[in-house]
């Protein structure tokens, strides 16, 4: 989806006709004297609106997850990461089941957040969420629970974010990081890419990795000059292109791009 598109879709709030967010990605082209790896971080799907913090996919999540699996690229191989959460293996699961390469699906301690924060400060956010929520949730829709689900996603998003480089308490990471959890997975396979054993040339390969909307945040929030903090909608994300040297290329540089919202940025994270 190129940037024009996005805008489109924002304005005129068609996410999928109401059901969720079509997150498609940018389309690769093969590239004969190298291989490429695309690593996607994505929000997992919507999740039901309680005022616990464990909760289950609503339908529109579920079909966020499809969706999200029938969008991939054409490609060699194919895998997904989640967090140690029901409701991201349930993302992972159902959009392993929309790809025609089925791949490995396993869990990704790095990708998780709840034993990241002290039980005081998860309830201090979980708290931003139970002043927002009516006595009873069974008599609001699914769009009202939509738009409050949203409106303590972004006010959950700016009391984490506004610590900056400081923990909000002793048990607690900070922003800063947190937004290291991702470039070590980055890491990983910036330093195989090169290893034409496990990735030929022409190659095209995806790791599917979900996520939490803190996660991904917190990354943008550190590495992309143009976030402005806003809220990360379910099965929302963005991409990591990494292209590694080509045939007889002397110079050993491996291209690192970043795709947020139809807009590309070289990324550096060393």
């Amino acid at each position: 989806m190129n940037e024009s598109t996005f805008k489109r879709r924002l304005n005129k709030d068609e996410w999928s006709n109401g059901y969720g967010y079509l997150f498609e990605g940018k389309k690769l082209e093969r590239e004969k004297d190298r291989a490429i790896i695309k690593l996607t971080f994505v929000r997992h799907g919507e999740k039901e609106l309680t005022s616990g913090s464990e909760t289950a996919l609503t339908k529109r999540g579920i079909f966020e997850a499809a969706v999200l699996g029938t969008k991939r690229d054409e490609k060699d191989t194919f895998s997904i990461n989640y967090s140690p959460t029901d409701r991201t293996k349930l993302t992972g699961e159902i959009a392993n089941l929309s790809e025609k390469l089925h791949g490995e699906i396993k869990e990704e301690a790095s990708l998780g957040v709840k034993n990241n924060f002290s039980k005081e400060y998860l309830e201090q956010l979980l708290d931003i969420k139970r002043k927002m929520l009516p006595e009873d949730i069974s008599t609001i829709t699914s769009d009202q629970k939509k738009e409050i689900d949203e409106q303590v996603t972004r006010q959950q998003l700016a009391e984490y974010l506004k610590h900056g480089t400081h923990r909000p308490d002793d048990e607690t990471l900070s922003p800063a990081e947190m937004a290291e959890k991702i470039p070590t997975i980055i890491k990983k396979y910036e330093s195989e890419i090169n290893n034409r054993n496990k990735y030929e040339s022409n190659s095209i390969h995806e790791v599917l990795n979900i996520t939490h909307d803190i996660v991904i945040a917190s990354f943008l929030n550190k590495y992309l000059p143009d976030y402005d903090q806003t809220n990360i909608r379910p099965g929302e994300g963005f991409e990591i292109i990494i292209k590694g040297q080509g045939v007889g290329d002397d110079n050993d540089k491996i291209g690192l791009t970043l795709v947020f919202r139809g807009k590309e940025y070289p990324l550096d994270i060393n």
